[in-house]
């Protein structure tokens, strides 16, 4: 074996667990927001919108009654991204705002894009 080989081993390695980390940390953090966001099946959720190496400001009029294509189309972006590409999770609703930054909901006082992001960061660092 030589030190190229050795090279290109430790690369891959590098890249598949930068891959596996991220799919992980991303599914973690799309899993809580699905239990945390106030209204499931209303728009809120359906604009949590994940996009690789840009932000997305796009905002749509759907919704998400089956309460799981959201979820799917995420994490199919995470899934799609390169090793060492960038990750966008965000939601670009007024409402968003609103709940997240001014305890506009009852069921979400204290918002839940932020603490999901947390919920996602104590997973990561439990591996």
């Amino acid at each position: 074996m030589s030190w190229n080989d050795l090279e290109k081993d430790i690369m891959k390695m590098a890249e598949d667990m930068t891959s596996d980390a991220r799919n992980i940390y991303g599914e973690a953090v799309l899993d809580a927001m699905s239990e945390r966001v106030p209204v499931l099946t209303g728009n809120l959720w359906a604009n949590t919108i994940v996009s690789v190496n840009s932000p997305d400001y796009s905002e749509n009029s759907k919704k998400d009654p089956a309460r799981f294509s959201t979820y799917i189309e995420g994490v199919s972006k995470l899934k799609s991204a390169m090793p060492f590409d960038t990750v966008y999770i965000q939601n670009n609703t007024e409402y968003n705002y609103l709940i997240e930054f001014d305890g506009y909901s009852r069921k979400a006082p204290n918002g839940y894009f932020e603490l999901s992001v947390f919920d996602g960061n104590r997973v990561i660092e439990r591996l």
